[in-house]
């Protein structure tokens, strides 16, 4: 009798078909590359501004998030040029961390008190804006980006609208930025004008705007996601605690020496979590921070391990729920510093983990396991663009309290 032998390219052939046909028969995912996201556009509130001299934040039910920056209407005006900063006359200050350099699109949605034409107009200067390669609407100088929410001669206006230029003006609200920090001043040309949206985007309000001109009702989403403790949708093991040094609460773990230091264990009731839904108003990179604190200032209670519904990384799903992959968010920054009260961090020293995550447009979840008990946090925040590359606060004794109106 002849036996058959099988080389070992007819075994490689062999185990290539059964892996085909196991992995053929599980639950597949698309990998999203970085080419594939779209830019992220930067929607700021009016809220978000720092305000100086007479602008100032008022509430406001009609304005986006509750609040828009505004002066009394005395009759002041600045027609001809921006202030020479820096200045006394009124302004708004935002700091923005811009993701990718390119074009962006600047858009103001704008009231005037009383519907009058007399205060509906504001100059817009950057620090690094250029068109065309020069340098353009920059802080400092007497070129401004002249915003008229009147559309044409006699047009009027009616509540609130959207406008990026003047319209007696040939100039263009398209200005290339730099990626990284990036400022941008907002000075008053008529007073009595209220503000409670900008947007500046490179891609979905590029060439067409967000709202309408007259009675707009439009109000987007903002580009960074906070969340608080008390926002949390669901938690087990763990209690919503008030605590006078934290932003809206915590949630805080019983310290009893229990540790799941190698993987996210696979019941989160034995450690503990908290889950929290939340909308993502674009599709693109954010960066993950904590605010943390661990019972006793004790380095065996400051970690958590961070998990999604529909993250990726670098094109890979990443960090899911239910799974053994996790992100590990350890307080303590390098081997013996030590922890101190509250601190922020994003990953873990010891690990090659990034803290940036690509997440899908719309309603994501977000789940934090205890790793190990004692630990405490107050707040999440998933930036991409004013923490995209840097910290919201301190590593210890820390008393940022992030906010959706950033000082």
């Amino acid at each position: 009798m002849h036996h058959a032998i099988i080389g070992p390219n007819r075994y490689l052939v062999i185990i290539f078909a059964a892996l085909l046909l196991e992995f053929s028969a599980l639950p597949t995912q698309t990998a999203l590359s970085a080419q594939s996201m779209p830019q992220i556009d930067l929607t700021l509130y009016g809220s978000d501004a720092n305000t100086y001299r007479t602008f100032a934040h008022v509430s406001d039910p009609s304005a986006a998030g509750g609040f828009k920056m505004t002066t009394a209407d005395e009759g002041w005006s600045s027609l001809n040029a921006p202030p020479i900063w820096p200045t006394l006359d009124p302004f708004a200050y935002y700091a923005i961390h811009v993701p990718v350099a390119g074009e962006y699109r600047l858009w103001l949605r704008m009231r005037g008190q009383g519907n009058s034409k007399w205060n509906e107009s504001v100059w817009v200067q950057f620090t690094d804006a250029t068109q065309n390669g020069q340098p353009a609407y920059r802080i400092g100088t007497e070129d401004g980006l002249l915003v008229n929410l009147e559309d044409c001669f006699g047009c009027g206006i009616q509540e609130w609208g959207w406008q990026d230029n003047a319209w007696w003006l040939d100039q263009s609200s398209l200005v290339t930025l730099p990626s990284g920090p990036q400022s941008f001043v907002v000075f008053l040309r008529e007073d009595g004008v209220e503000i409670d949206q900008i947007v500046l985007s490179p891609a979905r309000f590029k060439h067409t705007p967000p709202g309408g001109l007259k009675d707009d009702a439009t109000i987007l989403l903002r580009t960074e996601v906070l969340l608080n403790a008390t926002d949390v949708t669901e938690f087990g093991k763990v209690s919503i605690v008030e605590d006078e040094g934290s932003a809206a609460d915590k949630v805080s773990s019983n310290d009893a020496g229990w540790a799941s230091p190698d993987q996210p264990p696979a019941n989160p009731l034995d450690g503990g979590y908290a889950d929290f839904a939340f909308n993502v108003p674009q599709a693109g990179e954010y960066h993950l921070w904590i605010r943390m604190q661990a019972k006793g200032d004790t380095k065996w209670n400051d970690s958590v391990w961070v998990q999604f519904d529909q993250a990726w990384v670098d094109g890979v799903p990443s960090y899911r729920i239910h799974s053994q992959d996790g992100l590990l968010v350890n307080l303590e920054n390098c081997f013996g510093c030590g922890v101190q009260s509250w601190g922020w961090q994003d990953n873990s020293w010891w690990l090659n983990q990034s803290g940036i995550v690509t997440l899908p447009e719309g309603t994501n979840r977000i789940r934090v396991l205890v790793r190990e008990d004692g630990v405490e946090f107050d707040q999440i925040v998933l930036s991409p663009a004013r923490f995209l590359a840097a910290s919201p606060g301190e590593l210890k004794n820390d008393r940022t309290f992030v906010t959706h109106t950033w000082h």
